[in-house]
């Protein structure tokens, strides 16, 4: 599986908080990957932690409740000065992580905005989440002198990581949906007629269209599009084929549209996204 984050954001941790403290700053944050049962020690923090399982399972356990199931797509937040302790419980675990700290991000630990009972949040699996925890690196990757840009982004990012939480527990998101979900997220492919969804689930493209953004805050048809374009990812990590296959493979008309539909999603083209691939991977050994 190739890295998510290129080299230069791996464990790299801000040593220059002066003039920060006014609203707070992003402390370290990185990938860290991890196979096999291992033993899980307990730690405390002094500073907030959002880690996002990209990959795996494993449990979580803290001070406040027992061992509890994490599964790929899992957003973890963990408190400062809460003694926890999570890893994988067997296969391939791979988290990116941010570690964050200051009075700007105490406002959140508040009654009705965080529950520390509730520490993981399950959210619907869209190709989003690392992209957008890249977003807020991206201040620092650009040698930004300004941490208040960096720390907005983060904030942003926690705002919608709890709207999308919020969403996808309220009732709206029924057995109904969750079929329908998971049929888009099994199919992956621009050919998927959505209006085949609605009516496999039993409900009309209207109804099913409306609930569905309700439920997941984006229509059937954005979900579908970041599917695909999480598949195309997967693609070009995991085989050889080439831009023109993975189009043929997923529905595009050929290469081009593929490739405009693939800079909307990503934010790149796949010429960069497959260079972003070559540059994180270890170098092999003879």
């Amino acid at each position: 599986m190739a890295d998510v984050f290129p080299k230069r954001w791996v464990m790299r941790t801000r040593p220059d908080h002066a003039g920060a403290a006014a609203l707070g700053w992003v402390a370290q944050q990185g990938q860290m990957d991890k196979s096999g049962r291992q033993p899980l020690a307990w730690r405390v923090l002094g500073s907030y932690a959002l880690v996002y399982l990209h990959a795996g399972e494993g449990v979580y356990e803290d001070e406040n409740r027992g061992p509890t199931r994490l599964a790929g797509g899992d957003i973890l937040f963990v408190w400062p000065d809460l003694g926890h302790r999570y890893g994988p419980t067997g296969g391939t675990w791979r988290e990116l992580f941010l570690v964050f700290l200051g009075p700007g991000f105490d406002a959140w630990d508040r009654p009705g905005l965080l529950d520390r009972r509730r520490p993981i949040l399950r959210l619907p699996r869209t190709s989003d989440w690392p992209a957008r925890i890249t977003t807020v690196l991206d201040h620092r990757a650009s040698g930004s002198p300004a941490v208040i840009e960096e720390t907005t982004a983060m904030m942003r990012l926690l705002g919608d990581v709890f709207a999308a939480h919020a969403r996808s527990t309220s009732p709206a998101a029924d057995a109904e949906l969750a079929e329908a979900q998971r049929l888009i997220d099994r199919e992956a492919s621009q050919t998927l007629r959505l209006e085949e969804v609605a009516e496999t689930v039993g409900l009309s493209y209207a109804a099913f269209r409306r609930r569905f953004r309700e439920a997941f805050g984006v229509s059937p048809g954005r979900y579908r599009g970041k599917r695909v374009i999480d598949r195309a990812c997967g693609l070009m990590a995991e085989t050889t084929l080439s831009d023109a296959q993975i189009a043929q493979r997923l529905g595009f008309a050929d290469a081009f549209h593929f490739s405009k539909r693939f800079k909307q999603v990503a934010g790149r083209t796949p010429r960069a996204y497959r260079r972003s691939l070559t540059m994180s991977r270890p170098p092999t050994t003879p």
